[in-house]
């Protein structure tokens, strides 16, 4: 199952370097960019893809929304292994500082946070678990050329999680809940029109 969504990354990379080139030098020029569409290649990792669209709303202004799925894997001490469903959905403000949406910039990022899975490990175990983080960041974003885009994100999320386990057989449950502040970091590559 994690190949497939290697598979399924690689190629949507491979798309965005490949195909849309030509349907960006069509379109509006790099100065007149108003749309960036950007995956994650960091997400890949995991395996997980985030993509993420960002419109110009002003001169200064960009509201970009979030949005990623794929799995974790997990391991107990018995050593079985298995994945968990895990998606989010979000959104970012930006201001940049020195050009037209594109350069320095600062912001906010909101993230809401998603897993769930029935019969891990073969066994009679659900969880579930899902999180908000949010936080600033400041950052840099160029687009070159007919409009190959890329951007990169530091900064500070405080996050707040609730995961629950049950095993169906026996009736028992588990809950933690945490709050973290964990570093920020976005790397995204694309193509702004």
């Amino acid at each position: 199952m994690k190949s497939i969504y290697r598979v399924r990354g690689l190629a949507l990379v491979v798309g965005l370097l490949v195909g849309w080139p030509a349907a960006s030098a069509q379109a509006a020029g790099a100065d007149e960019a108003t749309l960036s569409v950007t995956v994650s290649p960091i997400h890949l990792l995991f395996p997980m893809l985030e993509a993420s669209a960002e419109f110009q709303v002003s001169d200064n202004v960009g509201l970009a929304v979030i949005g990623a799925y794929g799995e974790v894997g997990i391991s107990n001490s018995s050593g079985v292994h298995d994945s968990l469903g895990i998606w989010e959905l979000g959104g970012q403000v930006r201001y940049y500082f020195l050009e037209s949406f594109e350069s320095l910039h600062a912001g906010v990022e909101a993230l809401y946070i998603g897993i769930s899975e029935s019969d891990i490990g073969g066994a009679e175990l659900s969880a579930n678990a899902s999180g908000v983080a949010v936080g600033p960041f400041v950052g840099w974003k160029g687009i070159f050329g007919p409009g190959f885009t890329f951007v990169v994100q530091l900064g500070a999320a405080s996050t707040a999680v609730s995961a629950t386990a049950t095993d169906s057989s026996t009736g028992e449950t588990a809950t933690v809940t945490d709050r973290d502040v964990l570093v920020l970091l976005n790397l995204d590559l694309g193509w702004s029109f």
